[in-house]
């Protein structure tokens, strides 16, 4: 007889199965999800990706996942575990975590720490970790070691309520404020100025108002707002140009891509291609990722999931925050789109630029592989 148990841990709602427990001296044998219901999910909102993700929600058995990655773990199976966890969803990851330290009183962390290498640890506890604190990790690590513009693309085009999450978080493992972060770590006080600001709208600090995900759309304000796309050089700044930097920082995203469809229609041009040449520094950045990911977010994300190996090194952390963030929304569609765009198969695309377990890990998330 299965017994439902509803508990309230670290903010998940987590659901426990109690049922019989295989023996830890039999062969792990991973257990077999039962296929979902719906595999095409709801119709997106205005605004929203209208994508299709490769990871869905399936009956798990969380005592018997429980047990059988403590036994991977045992025998240093930790290439399997890496791939048997990504079958799951980050919530379900999230379950499994809290059934383990229900049923051995350590941590999967503890029992994993210093058991293989870094790149491959990286990846495991990505797969372990709570998608803020994988974004919050991603973001403390662009930012401070300089390294390409992860952190502007996540503090940029994330929901306002997964961003709260995110500066929440960082706080707590950083014993600092993430605005406090991007002020000391950027140059650049026009960017500094806009993270900080974006990121102080979600958490309570900032005057601007953030309505991200909200996806309504003013028609009466399209016209207006279509004048704040910049046509001269430097008027980007909130002294230059307050109107689109309060816009570019504080309207939903379905305003966004309304607006920047009247401007083409308007100018013949695209709303990017002009913050790309009449705004400088990180607000030519931030402003630019803004309107494309509104516009498109398989698109914009196709184009992170590229440039995080496209270049003649692979960037694992991009590649890692990218694919798992998006199985769940739209990382299917954005598989079509790569190969539309890069005129290659991403499968085949990763198999190039990644190697051993971690290639294998994500391939599987990417073709939707969870059996």
């Amino acid at each position: 007889m299965i017994t439902l148990k509803i508990s309230l841990i670290f903010l998940i709602c987590i659901w426990s199965l109690d049922v019989s427990v295989c023996k830890a001296s039999e062969p792990p044998v991973a257990p077999v999800p039962d296929k979902p219901e719906n595999s095409k999910g709801s119709p997106p909102a205005p605004g929203q990706s209208a994508g299709v993700p490769t990871i869905f929600a399936k009956q798990v058995n969380l005592n018997q996942q429980a047990t059988y990655f403590n036994s991977l773990i045992s025998q240093l199976k930790l290439d399997q575990m890496a791939i048997d966890l990504a079958k799951l969803t980050c919530e379900q990851r999230m379950q499994v975590k809290v059934e383990y330290t229900n049923a051995y009183s350590r941590s999967i962390e503890q029992d994993i720490d210093g058991k293989t290498k870094k790149t491959f640890m990286r990846l495991l506890y990505a797969l372990i970790q709570p998608m803020p604190e994988l974004m919050a990790a991603t973001i403390d690590w662009s930012i401070t070691q300089k390294q390409d513009f992860l952190y502007v693309s996540l503090i940029c085009t994330t929901p306002a309520d997964l961003l709260t999450q995110i500066a929440n978080t960082y706080a707590a493992k950083n014993n600092k404020k993430l605005v406090d972060a991007i002020m000391q770590n950027m140059k650049d006080v026009d960017g500094q100025d806009f993270l900080s600001d974006i990121v102080n709208a979600v958490t309570g600090f900032e005057s601007m108002v953030q309505t991200r995900p909200n996806n309504t759309i003013s028609e009466d304000l399209i016209q207006t707002q279509v004048n704040y796309i910049p046509q001269v050089q430097g008027n980007c700044s909130e002294k230059d140009n307050p109107d689109l930097y309060k816009f570019m920082g504080g309207a939903s995203f379905a305003q966004i891509a309304a607006v920047v469809k009247a401007f083409q229609q308007k100018t013949s041009l695209s709303a990017a291609s002009q913050i790309r040449q009449f705004c400088n520094g990180i607000l030519s950045e931030a402003y630019s990722r803004i309107v494309i990911f509104a516009e498109d977010p398989v698109s914009y994300w196709t184009t992170e999931v590229y440039n995080s190996m496209g270049y003649g090194k692979t960037i694992d952390r991009g590649l890692t925050v990218a694919v798992l963030y998006r199985s769940e929304i739209d990382l299917a569609s954005i598989r079509d789109s790569f190969k539309t765009t890069y005129h290659n198969d991403l499968v085949d695309f990763i198999k190039s630029h990644c190697s051993e377990t971690y290639e294998k890990v994500m391939e599987n998330i990417v073709s939707g592989v969870q059996q």
